[in-house]
């Protein structure tokens, strides 16, 4: 027996498959999706298996050692698509595979010794060491046995010194095995599975067996209670032995409103058809979702969903943020029940590891989450569902650096699955991609569900108001309309997608902005700590009373950041119970849940937040939206800042007016003549899309080409700089010709200079060949290695600060 191997070695650069024999100990233990211990090189190291075959590539390959999994811990797609990642985002294939995997699965547990040599090599090997009290008999009992705990070890050498020195000759090594996890999951209940057979039961066990009888009766009395709860109320061995009985179960179950039967309108009807005939085709498929706010494009995924599990597939439903989780829970629990599991950040290591266990082994039929679970250990996959396809937060900006749009699309393209990309805002390359290229079969939603129009939009010029001597971070029109929208108990979002109060500090005698002593960005005030901070390295500071620089009094904090706003809007209306939803409100475990929850409830009056608010969220006596600023969203150094700005007006746009009380919108901008502006008023996404498609050809930006983002990095600015202007040089010996469409800009400094304490210059590769930019990128990697230089990749970037 032979087994195919990726090896994990990090920032190795290895990404090809190895050959090793299978001893016979180890065959009915080792599996695809495993991971094992084998020699390579003069280390040993992990590896993945990939597959398994009874002949082999090359002469005499080297023995795996060891199996270090008591479960598969990836599916063999997964190991192919991993393969594929690595090629494709030019990372190791390692920190693919980690990438994959729930943190607790990456934790090694029962630490023992190895034997690395067969047994009449090691003599060989013994006898150069010259003379080692024990270690003759040691050894030979470390053959006999295969492994040895360390702990053991340790008292038979005398201590971990000697150890070393026998893994330096290449003896021994010290490896650990990956064991299953076991603990009470929080979200997990107890419930009676057999009820007439337990009460039935309960009488007998009540004499003998009294604690058995307490538990069954607190769960017949109680129904489902979470497991946490019981476990305190009743011994946990008593719990065992009904779980045995079969008399009690133990399961994960999402609550949420009763499940309500759902007319589809006719355009939703025209739209689950046609997902529905690319399902039953059995082959890879891609359709673009395109329907207005409101039009029901989660009904949609519903109906769809319910099709493909009736015909034993299984689902995965991506969303662009954590804090949309909880509402679509919330509505998938209604519909899909305990058959549905949720990946995401917020969860504990063991909370996600319950997860992920309860996908791999079958128990779940639709999984739901943000990026990651677009790795979901589905065998039987059917569709992908990515709500809101256009958002970045969809491609990963560390490595490895992958877009979950791809990365899905490859996966359903290995098993045989549909994608549908679902947004009423697509991303320019894929609305260029669904209407000229034809890759995505385009399904439309043009009306909302309610048939109620789309909210009006008022711009309000923000240079008229300053004329007007008005110094207020409200507009007067968004003063008036939020006083009628408290006045007729209705509910109000305002979004200013920057967070903290002040957004930097600066001095007024000499002109100072107060930086990151480790980045190159302005320090950000924040009221609710009295401190500075910087949103990138997380450096704080005290807030400065006198200039560093000139000493100085007169120091002036500027900007706007959603702490302001909160605080301005608690002065303005006293009475209205206000909150505020960002990342500095929402790093709590349940904070979102709370939010979103106060919002369903009626128990918040405005809600001010970052694009956090923006998109997703339903609820149904929101009348008014406020932007304080667009200008934030628009004027990034950035060629997709339009684009970002369009989608996020036009998202939180359509939070207003979604069910039976009209909506409206108020635009606060010094540039009300903006073509992202003006098409956000008109709800015309084409028009959009008109006016940008041409500036991107124009410009020779994607769709029409694609990107390869090359970021130098060193604490040392000159030493950055060298090196960038040195990968020029390569990359204009590798690329020397204009005949395939390949260019070189750059190098220069990045627009955020130095984070962290690293000064950073970029360089962009452009052309209309993909393949010949990522082997241009792959080159550069292979070449220039450095160990103060750091090279960073970025296939089709989607942010270049």
């Amino acid at each position: 027996m032979y087994a195919e191997i990726l090896v994990d070695i990090p920032d190795s650069g290895v990404n090809r498959r190895y050959t090793y024999a299978v001893p016979e100990n180890l065959q009915t233990t080792l599996e695809v999706g495993r991971r094992v211990l084998i020699p390579f090189g003069h280390r040993v190291c992990e590896g993945y298996v990939v597959a398994t075959s009874d002949h082999s590539p090359v002469a005499h390959p080297r023995a795996v050692l060891r199996v270090l999994d008591r479960e598969t811990v990836l599916t063999a797609e997964l190991l192919h698509l991993a393969e594929w990642m690595a090629g494709h985002y030019l990372c190791p294939v390692s920190t693919v595979l980690k990438t994959m995997l729930p943190k607790p699965l990456k934790r090694r547990r029962q630490r023992v010794v190895v034997p690395l040599l067969g047994e009449e090599e090691g003599q060989e090997l013994l006898k150069s060491l010259g003379p080692y009290p024990g270690l003759a008999g040691f050894m030979e009992r470390l053959w006999d046995e295969g492994e040895m705990g360390l702990s053991q070890a340790r008292r038979l050498l005398g201590g971990d010194e000697a150890i070393s020195e026998l893994e330096e000759v290449g003896l021994l090594a010290v490896s650990g095995t990956y064991q299953p996890l076991s603990y009470t999951l929080a979200s997990q209940v107890y419930v009676v599975s057999d009820e007439p057979a337990a009460r039935e039961l309960w009488e007998a066990l009540s004499r003998r067996a009294p604690r058995q009888a307490e538990a069954l009766g607190i769960l017949l009395e109680e129904g489902a209670v979470p497991a946490a709860q019981l476990e305190k109320r009743v011994p946990k061995a008593s719990l065992n032995i009904l779980l045995k009985k079969g008399l009690v179960t133990k399961k994960v179950i999402y609550t949420g409103p009763e499940k309500v039967e759902v007319l589809p309108t006719a355009y939703q009807m025209k739209a689950i058809e046609g997902i529905d005939n690319m399902l039953r085709s059995g082959q890879a498929g891609k359709c673009l979702l395109f329907g207005v706010t409101g039009s029901g494009k989660t009904e949609v995924y519903l109906q769809v969903i319910d099709r493909v599990t009736r015909r034993g597939k299984q689902v995965i439903v991506l969303v662009p943020e954590i804090a949309l989780t909880q509402q679509m829970i919330e509505v998938f629990a209604a519909r899909v029940g305990d058959r549905l599991a949720v990946l995401h950040s917020r969860l504990s290591d063991y909370e996600r590891y319950e997860e992920w266990k309860r996908i791999s082994t079958g128990k779940v039929d639709v999984v739901l989450g943000p990026r990651s679970a677009v790795f979901a250990p589905f065998a039987n996959l059917g569709l992908i569902i990515i709500d809101e396809e256009q958002e970045h937060t969809y491609k990963q900006e560390v490595t490895p650096r992958y877009h979950a749009r791809e990365v899905a699309e490859k996966r359903a393209e290995l098993q045989g699955a549909v994608v549908v990309l679902g947004t009423a805002t697509p991303s320019i390359e894929t609305f260029y991609r669904a209407t000229r290229k034809k890759e995505y079969q385009l399904i439309e939603l043009p009306l909302r569900v309610s048939r109620h129009s789309m909210p009006p939009i008022h711009v309000v010029d923000l240079r008229e108001e300053f004329k007007a001597g008005n110094r207020s971070i409200f507009s007067g029109v968004l003063k008036d309309k939020l006083e009628g929208c408290l006045a007729r108990g209705e509910q109000a979002i305002l979004f200013l997608n920057r967070r903290g109060y002040f957004t930097f500090l600066m001095c007024r005698e000499c002109g100072l902005v107060i930086n990151c002593p480790h980045c190159s960005i302005p320090l950000t005030y924040h009221q609710s700590t009295r401190r500075l901070h910087c949103h990138y390295c997380f450096f704080t500071a005290e807030d400065q009373q006198t200039c560093p620089r000139c000493q100085g009094k007169y120091l002036r904090r500027m900007g706007l950041g959603t702490q302001r706003v909160e605080e301005e809007v608690r002065k303005l209306f006293p009475t209205a119970r206000v909150r505020r939803m960002d990342i500095d409100t929402t790093r709590k475990k349940g904070a979102h849940h709370e939010i979103i929850t106060g919002m369903q409830r009626q128990e918040i009056d405005i809600l001010v937040g970052t694009q956090m608010v923006a998109k997703g969220f339903d609820f149904p006596r929101v009348s008014l939206v406020g932007v304080i600023n667009a200008d934030t969203v628009l004027n990034l150094p950035d060629f997709r800042a339009y684009e970002r700005g369009f989608q996020l007006l036009l998202q939180v746009a359509g939070r207003a007016g979604r069910a039976s009380i009209p909506g409206e919108v108020v635009i606060q901008t010094y540039e009300p003549d903006s073509y992202a502006v003006s098409c956000a008023c008109n709800h015309s996404y084409r028009d959009f899309y008109r006016r940008e498609i041409e500036f991107r050809e124009s410009m020779g930006y994607p769709p029409f080409t694609n990107l390869v983002r090359v970021v130098v990095s060193s604490p040392g600015e000159r030493e950055a700089m060298m090196a960038s202007r040195e990968i020029r040089h390569l990359l204009e010996e590798l690329l020397p010709g204009s005949e395939d469409d390949a260019e070189v800009l750059g190098p220069g400094p990045c627009p955020l200079a130095r984070i962290r304490d690293r000064y950073r210059y970029q360089l962009l590769l452009r052309g209309s060949n993909l393949e010949l930019l990522t082997s241009a990128g792959r080159y550069i990697i292979d070449k220039r290695k450095s160990k103060n230089v750091r090279i960073d990749i970025d296939i089709n970037p989607l942010i270049m600060m």
